[in-house]
Protein backbone atom coordinates (compact mmCIF):
# COMPACT_ATOMS: atom_id res chain seq x y z
CA UNK A 1 0.00 0.00 0.00
CA UNK A 2 2.49 2.62 1.26
CA UNK A 3 4.58 1.39 -2.08
CA UNK A 4 1.76 2.27 -4.32
CA UNK A 5 1.00 5.84 -2.44
CA UNK A 6 4.78 6.49 -3.06
CA UNK A 7 4.76 5.65 -6.49
CA UNK A 8 1.88 7.71 -6.91
CA UNK A 9 2.99 10.78 -5.72
CA UNK A 10 6.48 10.27 -8.00
CA UNK A 11 4.22 10.35 -11.29
CA UNK A 12 2.34 13.05 -9.90
CA UNK A 13 5.30 15.21 -9.27
CA UNK A 14 7.18 14.00 -12.77
CA UNK A 15 3.10 15.34 -14.21
CA UNK A 16 3.74 18.64 -12.48
CA UNK A 17 7.30 19.18 -13.44
CA UNK A 18 6.45 17.81 -17.28
CA UNK A 19 3.15 20.36 -16.95
CA UNK A 20 5.64 23.32 -16.05
CA UNK A 21 8.01 22.52 -18.94
CA UNK A 22 5.83 22.51 -21.71
CA UNK A 23 3.94 25.87 -20.32
CA UNK A 24 7.99 27.06 -20.26
CA UNK A 25 8.95 26.19 -23.86
CA UNK A 26 4.69 26.73 -25.29
CA UNK A 27 5.29 30.03 -23.82
CA UNK A 28 8.17 30.81 -25.89
CA UNK A 29 6.84 29.30 -29.10
CA UNK A 30 3.73 31.44 -29.24
CA UNK A 31 5.84 34.29 -28.50
CA UNK A 32 7.97 33.90 -31.23
CA UNK A 33 5.06 33.14 -33.75
CA UNK A 34 3.62 36.11 -32.74
CA UNK A 35 6.81 38.10 -33.68
CA UNK A 36 7.83 39.13 -30.42
CA UNK A 37 11.10 37.88 -31.31
CA UNK A 38 12.53 40.05 -33.83
CA UNK A 39 16.38 40.16 -33.24
CA UNK A 40 17.45 42.85 -35.43
CA UNK A 41 14.85 45.24 -33.12
CA UNK A 42 16.31 46.54 -29.66
CA UNK A 43 15.57 44.93 -26.36
CA UNK A 44 12.56 46.17 -24.51
CA UNK A 45 13.33 46.12 -20.42
CA UNK A 46 9.97 46.41 -19.89
CA UNK A 47 8.34 43.42 -21.81
CA UNK A 48 11.37 41.18 -20.92
CA UNK A 49 10.76 42.15 -17.42
CA UNK A 50 6.98 41.17 -17.61
CA UNK A 51 7.57 38.00 -19.20
CA UNK A 52 10.14 36.73 -16.56
CA UNK A 53 7.33 37.53 -14.03
CA UNK A 54 4.90 35.45 -15.92
CA UNK A 55 7.25 32.19 -15.91
CA UNK A 56 8.70 32.65 -12.52
CA UNK A 57 5.24 33.47 -11.36
CA UNK A 58 3.04 30.48 -13.38
CA UNK A 59 6.36 27.47 -14.19
CA UNK A 60 8.67 28.87 -11.27
CA UNK A 61 5.69 28.16 -8.92
CA UNK A 62 5.25 24.59 -10.61
CA UNK A 63 9.02 23.51 -9.57
CA UNK A 64 8.72 24.72 -6.24
CA UNK A 65 5.29 22.77 -5.38
CA UNK A 66 7.49 19.71 -7.71
CA UNK A 67 10.38 20.14 -5.15
CA UNK A 68 8.31 20.40 -1.79
CA UNK A 69 6.69 17.09 -2.90
CA UNK A 70 10.06 15.56 -3.26
CA UNK A 71 11.59 16.43 -0.33
CA UNK A 72 8.24 15.14 1.53
CA UNK A 73 8.34 11.71 0.29
CA UNK A 74 12.39 12.04 0.56
CA UNK A 75 11.55 12.38 4.47
CA UNK A 76 8.91 10.03 4.52
CA UNK A 77 10.89 7.51 2.77
CA UNK A 78 13.93 8.30 5.86
CA UNK A 79 11.65 7.84 8.84
CA UNK A 80 10.18 4.77 7.32
CA UNK A 81 13.56 3.25 6.86
CA UNK A 82 14.48 4.41 10.25
CA UNK A 83 11.22 2.54 11.95
CA UNK A 84 11.94 -0.56 10.05
CA UNK A 85 15.15 -0.60 10.87
CA UNK A 86 14.80 -0.29 14.03
CA UNK A 87 11.44 -2.50 14.67
CA UNK A 88 13.86 -5.65 12.86
CA UNK A 89 16.61 -4.79 15.04
CA UNK A 90 14.16 -5.53 18.38
CA UNK A 91 12.22 -8.27 16.09
CA UNK A 92 15.49 -10.53 15.72
CA UNK A 93 16.98 -9.83 19.17
CA UNK A 94 13.23 -10.84 20.20
CA UNK A 95 13.99 -14.31 18.36
CA UNK A 96 17.72 -14.56 19.65
CA UNK A 97 16.51 -13.98 22.72
CA UNK A 98 13.64 -16.93 22.47
CA UNK A 99 16.57 -19.52 21.63
CA UNK A 100 18.52 -18.41 24.68
CA UNK A 101 15.47 -19.52 26.31
CA UNK A 102 14.98 -22.59 25.01
CA UNK A 103 18.28 -23.47 25.53
CA UNK A 104 18.54 -22.55 29.35
CA UNK A 105 15.32 -25.18 29.62
CA UNK A 106 16.14 -28.05 31.79
CA UNK A 107 14.59 -31.20 33.40
CA UNK A 108 13.06 -30.45 36.76
CA UNK A 109 14.63 -33.59 39.19
CA UNK A 110 11.56 -33.19 41.32
CA UNK A 111 9.30 -33.36 38.45
CA UNK A 112 11.07 -35.09 35.69
CA UNK A 113 13.18 -38.59 36.66
CA UNK A 114 15.65 -37.94 33.45
CA UNK A 115 17.44 -34.45 34.43
CA UNK A 116 20.12 -34.61 31.87
CA UNK A 117 17.61 -33.13 29.13
CA UNK A 118 18.39 -29.79 28.28
CA UNK A 119 17.53 -27.00 25.73
CA UNK A 120 16.00 -28.76 22.23
CA UNK A 121 16.22 -32.12 23.91
CA UNK A 122 14.33 -31.57 27.16
CA UNK A 123 11.35 -30.26 24.59
CA UNK A 124 12.29 -33.31 22.03
CA UNK A 125 11.85 -35.49 25.89
CA UNK A 126 8.44 -33.61 26.54
CA UNK A 127 6.84 -34.38 23.82
CA UNK A 128 7.48 -37.66 23.14
CA UNK A 129 5.99 -38.67 26.76
CA UNK A 130 3.14 -37.01 25.54
CA UNK A 131 2.87 -38.99 22.87
CA UNK A 132 3.84 -42.16 24.59
CA UNK A 133 0.94 -41.95 26.80
CA UNK A 134 -1.02 -41.55 23.81
CA UNK A 135 0.09 -44.71 21.98
CA UNK A 136 -0.51 -46.25 25.75
CA UNK A 137 -3.39 -44.78 27.56
CA UNK A 138 -5.11 -42.73 24.79
CA UNK A 139 -5.01 -44.57 22.10
CA UNK A 140 -7.14 -47.72 22.78
CA UNK A 141 -9.85 -45.40 24.29
CA UNK A 142 -10.44 -43.34 21.03
CA UNK A 143 -10.54 -46.48 19.19
CA UNK A 144 -13.41 -47.47 21.51
CA UNK A 145 -15.22 -43.88 20.86
CA UNK A 146 -14.95 -44.50 17.27
CA UNK A 147 -16.69 -47.38 17.22
CA UNK A 148 -19.54 -46.26 19.25
CA UNK A 149 -22.96 -44.71 17.92
CA UNK A 150 -22.58 -41.58 19.12
CA UNK A 151 -23.02 -38.35 16.43
CA UNK A 152 -19.53 -37.56 15.14
CA UNK A 153 -19.55 -33.80 16.68
CA UNK A 154 -20.03 -35.96 19.75
CA UNK A 155 -16.86 -38.10 18.75
CA UNK A 156 -14.96 -35.22 17.83
CA UNK A 157 -15.63 -33.34 20.92
CA UNK A 158 -15.03 -36.45 23.21
CA UNK A 159 -11.86 -37.00 21.24
CA UNK A 160 -10.32 -33.72 21.39
CA UNK A 161 -11.15 -33.29 25.09
CA UNK A 162 -9.54 -36.35 26.01
CA UNK A 163 -6.15 -35.35 23.95
CA UNK A 164 -6.14 -31.89 25.26
CA UNK A 165 -6.63 -33.11 28.95
CA UNK A 166 -3.47 -35.16 29.25
CA UNK A 167 -1.34 -32.54 27.48
CA UNK A 168 -2.56 -29.80 29.95
CA UNK A 169 -1.42 -32.03 32.69
CA UNK A 170 2.21 -32.14 30.91
CA UNK A 171 2.01 -28.53 30.94
CA UNK A 172 1.36 -28.22 34.89
CA UNK A 173 4.43 -30.41 35.19
CA UNK A 174 6.34 -28.23 32.97
CA UNK A 175 5.01 -25.21 33.20
CA UNK A 176 8.29 -23.70 34.50
CA UNK A 177 9.72 -24.25 31.33
CA UNK A 178 6.57 -24.18 28.95
CA UNK A 179 5.10 -21.16 30.00
CA UNK A 180 7.79 -18.97 29.89
CA UNK A 181 8.40 -20.15 26.42
CA UNK A 182 4.55 -19.98 24.90
CA UNK A 183 4.03 -16.40 26.39
CA UNK A 184 7.27 -15.49 24.35
CA UNK A 185 6.18 -16.70 21.15
CA UNK A 186 2.81 -14.95 22.14
CA UNK A 187 4.27 -11.97 22.61
CA UNK A 188 6.77 -11.99 19.01
CA UNK A 189 3.66 -12.40 17.04
CA UNK A 190 2.32 -9.53 18.76
CA UNK A 191 4.72 -6.96 18.73
CA UNK A 192 5.02 -7.82 14.68
CA UNK A 193 0.70 -7.51 14.52
CA UNK A 194 0.82 -4.20 16.46
CA UNK A 195 4.17 -2.48 14.74
CA UNK A 196 3.65 -3.95 10.51
CA UNK A 197 0.77 -3.00 9.01
CA UNK A 198 1.28 -4.27 5.79
CA UNK A 199 -0.11 -8.22 5.40
CA UNK A 200 2.23 -9.34 3.20
CA UNK A 201 4.90 -8.00 5.78
CA UNK A 202 3.24 -9.35 8.64
CA UNK A 203 3.76 -12.69 6.56
CA UNK A 204 7.22 -12.22 6.11
CA UNK A 205 8.18 -11.88 9.82
CA UNK A 206 6.27 -14.94 10.98
CA UNK A 207 7.50 -17.19 8.09
CA UNK A 208 10.97 -16.49 9.66
CA UNK A 209 9.60 -17.51 13.03
CA UNK A 210 7.78 -20.46 12.20
CA UNK A 211 10.93 -21.22 9.93
CA UNK A 212 13.26 -21.27 13.62
CA UNK A 213 10.76 -24.00 14.99
CA UNK A 214 11.55 -27.24 15.68
CA UNK A 215 9.15 -30.15 14.79
CA UNK A 216 8.64 -30.11 18.42
CA UNK A 217 7.95 -27.01 19.37
CA UNK A 218 5.54 -26.89 16.35
CA UNK A 219 3.54 -29.99 18.12
CA UNK A 220 4.01 -28.68 21.52
CA UNK A 221 2.10 -25.04 20.24
CA UNK A 222 -0.04 -27.18 18.38
CA UNK A 223 -1.51 -28.55 21.57
CA UNK A 224 -0.99 -25.95 24.05
CA UNK A 225 -3.25 -23.78 21.80
CA UNK A 226 -6.24 -25.89 22.09
CA UNK A 227 -5.66 -25.97 25.54
CA UNK A 228 -7.29 -23.99 28.22
CA UNK A 229 -3.48 -22.51 28.96
CA UNK A 230 -4.29 -20.11 25.56
CA UNK A 231 -6.81 -18.32 26.33
CA UNK A 232 -7.10 -14.93 27.30
CA UNK A 233 -9.27 -13.17 30.26
CA UNK A 234 -12.30 -13.54 28.35
CA UNK A 235 -11.69 -17.04 27.56
CA UNK A 236 -10.87 -16.20 23.64
CA UNK A 237 -8.79 -18.16 21.55
CA UNK A 238 -7.12 -14.73 20.29
CA UNK A 239 -3.38 -16.81 20.27
CA UNK A 240 -4.89 -19.75 18.79
CA UNK A 241 -7.03 -17.37 15.99
CA UNK A 242 -3.10 -15.84 14.93
CA UNK A 243 -1.58 -19.19 14.78
CA UNK A 244 -4.32 -20.09 12.07
CA UNK A 245 -4.43 -16.95 10.58
CA UNK A 246 -0.84 -16.82 9.54
CA UNK A 247 -0.26 -20.10 9.23
CA UNK A 248 2.21 -20.79 11.87
CA UNK A 249 1.15 -24.48 12.36
CA UNK A 250 0.97 -25.38 8.65
CA UNK A 251 4.08 -27.31 8.60
CA UNK A 252 3.75 -29.77 11.73
CA UNK A 253 4.60 -33.29 10.98
CA UNK A 254 1.55 -35.29 10.47
CA UNK A 255 3.12 -37.62 13.30
CA UNK A 256 2.70 -35.08 16.16
CA UNK A 257 -0.78 -35.08 15.41
CA UNK A 258 -2.76 -37.62 17.15
CA UNK A 259 -6.32 -37.09 16.18
CA UNK A 260 -7.21 -35.29 12.61
CA UNK A 261 -10.24 -34.29 14.90
CA UNK A 262 -7.73 -31.90 16.67
CA UNK A 263 -6.88 -29.55 13.08
CA UNK A 264 -10.52 -29.44 12.80
CA UNK A 265 -10.09 -26.11 15.30
CA UNK A 266 -7.56 -24.40 12.34
CA UNK A 267 -9.97 -23.78 10.01
CA UNK A 268 -7.86 -21.39 7.64
CA UNK A 269 -4.48 -23.35 7.81
CA UNK A 270 -3.86 -25.87 5.19
CA UNK A 271 -1.69 -28.49 6.62
CA UNK A 272 0.82 -29.88 4.72
CA UNK A 273 1.04 -33.19 5.63
CA UNK A 274 -2.78 -33.60 4.55
CA UNK A 275 -1.87 -32.15 1.20
CA UNK A 276 1.12 -34.13 0.80
CA UNK A 277 0.46 -37.89 2.93
CA UNK A 278 3.56 -39.53 1.90
CA UNK A 279 6.14 -37.09 3.89
CA UNK A 280 3.77 -37.37 6.86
Amino acid sequence: MQNRESKLWLIFSISVGIIGLVIYIGFFVLLYFQGHFNWSSPIVLQNSSSIGSFLSGAVGSLWILVSVILLYQTLRLQRKEFLTNRFETTYFNMLSNLQELISSMSSDTEVIIESDKQGKAYLHYTFNKLKRTYEKKLKPRIQDIRKNEKSEDEKEKEIVNIIVLEYEKLFQYNSFNLGHYFRYVYNIMKYVLTEVESEIEKEKYFGILQAQMSNDELGLLFYNSLSKFSVNKKGEPVFRNWLDKYKIIENIDGNYVFDDFLINKYSATKFWYKINPKIA
